[in-house]
């Protein structure tokens, strides 16, 4: 049986086929800038805000100072999230 590790980041959800589910083994696995400026082309524009009340045009367009340390705060987080169990 395949089994998918879902994710998402702004209005879209991806999936990606695991070959062995262990979630531990994905604690590592870190969302990279070129990752981040590839979703950012797909999200729509003019959509309404999520539960943050931000738009999506914010990251699109910001600066990519602004992108990577968005990026940093992602691997910070997992880095947390992985430690914590």
């Amino acid at each position: 049986m395949v089994r998918y590790l879902f994710y998402t980041i702004g209005d879209l959800t991806y999936q990606s086929p695991l070959v062995e589910y262990n979630s531990a083994d994905y604690l590592h696995v870190f969302i990279t800038l070129d990752e981040l400026e590839k979703v950012l082309k797909l999200t729509k524009i003019g959509k309404t805000p999520g539960q943050g009340n931000i738009n999506s045009e914010l990251y699109k367009y910001a600066p990519e100072e602004f992108k990577q340390e968005v990026t940093t705060i992602f691997k910070q987080y997992i880095q947390r999230k992985s430690h914590s169990k």
